[in-house]
């Protein structure tokens, strides 16, 4: 994704001033000289615009509403379109497609995504809804909002020049504190978000366990107060915060800042402003010199976004600001009216790719577009208001989380619940995963650690369907699953030749299709392999001597399993030798037991390989007959 950089100033503080058709702004875009702005309209034509947006009651105010959308659009459009050098730096699209794997003449043309961050220091200028911004000749998706567009997706965000500096970066174990209140207006639809909430989360729960794993995940307050959200925060550190209030202002004046209403501990309501939840989102940790902040904070209140009317004082900051401004790297909040429907498809949407650590500025283009769908009759898709930090080479950083989340939702999640049943539904389940991971093709061609990460995925992901097919007696298509999963082992040892576990992975499953494969040409040659694997089995044993803790028990692991290995390898090129030193491979194993990381994921890693050795297919496998297969079970009894 492309990121363009525009940063608009004025002279001044950034209070105290007025939208005034004379007042001029400095624009100053990537490397283009700094131009001079100004806004054709009046700060009092200004605040009845926006009044047309909070869908105003009375006659004809359907139409009212429209003509804004469309009527503030071009105006906000026509007034980034006259910022020097956004044009250049929008620039053609480049010719890209969406999967670089497939042949030239099947290649399907994929879109670029745009960024825009939006660095506003004035705060007048923060009331704009650039959101609604409409595209003019040169932008792509001319006469089109700029966010809803598909010419080239586009996400705008917005941040602080005086934030304090922290980057967004997704976590690989997200918790969530959730906090609603029913004060300050009618009821919330807690109970939706919270559903929501469920099934974002539902990919990584453990499938034994899941309504007390997700109570270990989420954290819910009902009907909280400040004081609650300051002691859950004290207690655990949360990487995302969602709170769902009712927006009030501060006072019945024209000019009455938004808060979020929560209860007091009398029992009445409480106007939190955002400096104040700012304060109650950051203790102080007590092990570190250091603010324990969350990543992500998400409001679904009403006016949460919106800036004080009129900007005459330093402390009219909007609560999205506010939090963003004490070091939040990203807070998402709503200027307008927040519906109940589109706030459910607002969370909904915004976890289902926050949790995945997808990056967020596509997820928050797809959560537009899903409100513009599904909630059409509102513009909540113009409400929201992201400020957001990213750190330099942040697509990068965020692939390698990102591929680590799918692993863990695909392992952890989905296949250990699939793998217990059987019948066509679960086929088509395993189908859909292994799709799901295909689909990160793109992704895993950022960086060659990243694209063998991908390739081990790929090879873990189809080795276990392979294993299910067999399971249930589906031996031909196992057969084939097999074949492409050691094709896959193979490529991946290509990728990375350090890693020779990949290797030990792709003997066995050669083995196995040797011994259930009648005058199957092996694809590995077997007198140099059994060469390859004593060189592999010593080298994995002096790096067991030579190192200690987690090496040493990854050695030993390693060590057990290809000596296994290698007897069935012999013997299937002397079918009467029967060598399998068993008096070794126990001494190896007391060995791990004695490490001191001998409970951790080594020897459960062992233990997983030598139950898969008890599965039906692995019987034909020379050297692991019934006596064995008892010495496997027993080893670590």
């Amino acid at each position: 994704m492309r990121s363009i950089a525009l940063e608009l100033m004025r002279h001044g503080p950034d209070h105290n001033q007025l939208i005034s058709p004379l007042t001029a702004y400095l624009a100053v875009c990537e490397n283009a000289p700094v131009g001079t702005l100004y806004l054709p309209l009046e700060h009092d034509a200004l605040l009845i615009k926006l009044a047309n947006l909070r869908y105003p009651k009375g006659e004809n105010t359907e139409k009212l509403r429209r003509y804004e959308l469309t009527d503030m659009g071009k105006l906000l459009g026509e007034f980034l379109a006259s910022t020097p050098g956004l044009f250049s730096a929008i620039g053609v699209q480049p010719t890209r497609y969406a999967n670089a794997s497939i042949l030239d003449d099947e290649q399907v043309p994929g879109r670029e995504f745009l960024h825009l961050r939006l660095i506003v220091s004035a705060n007048e200028l923060s009331q704009l809804p650039f959101e609604l911004a409409v595209g003019l000749a040169g932008f792509p998706g001319i006469g089109q909002h700029l966010s809803l567009q598909l010419g080239m997706p586009f996400c705008l965000t917005r941040e602080s020049r005086r934030a304090a500096r922290s980057f967004y970066s997704a976590k690989l174990k997200p918790r969530v504190l959730f906090a609603y209140c029913r004060y300050g207006g009618n009821d919330v639809p807690a109970l939706a978000h919270l559903m929501a909430l469920r099934c974002a989360f539902d990919p990584w729960l453990n499938p034994t366990r899941k309504k007390e794993h997700f109570a270990e995940l989420v954290t819910i307050l009902p009907d909280a107060s400040l004081a609650d959200i300051t002691a859950a925060c004290v207690a655990g550190e949360y990487t995302h915060v969602h709170i769902l209030a009712h927006g009030v202002p501060l006072d019945k004046d024209l000019n009455a800042l938004y808060t979020i209403g929560l209860r007091k501990q009398d029992g009445s309501m409480e106007h939190v402003t955002g400096r104040n939840l700012a304060r109650a989102l950051s203790p102080i940790d007590p092990g570190e010199e250091r603010l324990r902040q969350p990543m992500v904070v998400t409001l679904a209140s009403c006016d949460s976004g919106a800036m004080q009317k009129i900007p005459i004082s330093s402390s009219g900051d909007s609560l999205a600001h506010a939090l963003h401004a004490a070091g939040i790297p990203m807070v998402i909040a709503s200027q307008f009216p927040l519906s109940f429907e589109g706030s459910v498809v607002m969370v909904q949407k915004l976890y289902e790719g926050l949790l995945s650590a997808r990056d967020p500025r596509i997820t928050l283009i797809d959560t537009r577009h899903e409100l513009a769908r599904r909630v059409a009759h509102y513009h909540d898709w113009a409400s929201l208001v992201c400020y957001l930090s990213l750190p330099p080479e942040f697509a990068k950083q965020n692939a390698r989380i990102e591929l680590e989340r799918l692993r863990m939702s695909v392992y952890s999640g989905q296949m250990d619940a699939i793998e217990q049943q059987c019948g066509a539904g679960s086929d088509a389940e395993f189908q859909k995963i292994l799709k799901r991971i295909d689909a990160h093709f793109s992704l895993s061609q950022t960086d060659p650690s990243i694209r063998y990460a991908h390739q081990m995925l790929v090879c873990g992901a189809r080795r276990r369907y392979a294993h299910w097919l067999a399971q249930n007696c589906e031996h031909e298509r196992a057969k084939n699953e097999f074949a492409q999963t050691l094709q896959h082992y193979l490529n991946a040892y290509a990728m990375n030749r350090s890693h020779y576990w990949a290797l030990t992975e792709a003997l066995r499953i050669d083995l196995l299709l040797s011994s259930i494969t009648p005058k199957r040409v092996s694809a590995l040659p077997l007198p140099p392999l059994m060469c390859f694997t004593r060189l592999l089995t010593d080298a994995y044993l002096d790096l067991a001597t030579h190192h200690s803790g987690i090496d040493r028990a990854w050695a030993l692991v390693n060590t057990i399993e290809i000596l296994l290995l290698a007897e069935a390898a012999a013997q299937i090129e002397n079918p009467t030798q029967r060598a399998l030193n068993t008096a070794q491979i126990e001494d190896y194993a007391r060995q791990l037991q004695s490490c001191a990381v001998a409970n951790s994921s080594p020897l459960a890693t062992l233990k997983f390989q030598l139950a898969r050795y008890q599965q039906k297919i692995y019987q034909s496998l020379p050297g692991f007959d019934e006596q064995a297969a008892t010495w496997m079970k027993n080893l670590f009894a």
